[in-house]
């Protein structure tokens, strides 16, 4: 089966699903590298360019996204199938973020978690402020592989 037939049948929700996975996903694997992997951001500072792509790029491309899904979306009826699983895509990718953010701030808070919180208190504040961002990105990733996967699974 070729890339064409496959897309071809999908449905718009589907496609919808996936282009957020294809387009957020890339910001999500490139923050995570520079906050945990690359040599800067495991010493608690992050660089110019990740800075930059935290915060100038990422909007672009989530502002993309945006504008595509409008686009997309005019005219698309959505029955009940679309949201119940809307919901449940939504409810994991809050639960993604709620996670994420008690990982920074319960770390800071926590007395019994000293080694975590030290952790933190070690990082500068753009760090935290790209992690953060990254968060939100995680949880946008969460929320479209939850539908992709629900469609996919429903189409098969």
């Amino acid at each position: 089966m070729s890339t064409h037939d496959l897309v071809g049948s999908m449905t718009k929700q589907e496609r919808k699903a996936w282009l957020g996975l294809v387009i957020v996903l890339p910001v999500v694997l490139y923050l995570v590298w520079a906050l945990f992997l690359d040599p800067l951001g495991r010493s608690g500072d992050v660089s110019v360019m990740t800075w930059r792509v935290a915060s100038y790029i990422s909007y672009v491309l989530l502002g993309a996204y945006y504008l595509l899904i409008r686009r997309l979306s005019a005219g698309m009826p959505i029955d009940e199938r679309d949201h119940q699983i809307r919901a449940q895509a939504i409810g994991k990718g809050l639960a993604a973020l709620v996670i994420t953010n008690v990982l920074i701030f319960g770390a800071v808070n926590a007395m019994s978690l000293e080694p975590v919180r030290a952790y933190v208190q070690s990082r500068s504040p753009q760090w935290v402020a790209v992690y953060l961002l990254m968060g939100a990105y995680v949880a946008v990733v969460v929320v479209s592989a939850v539908r992709a996967a629900h469609y996919w699974r429903d189409r098969q």
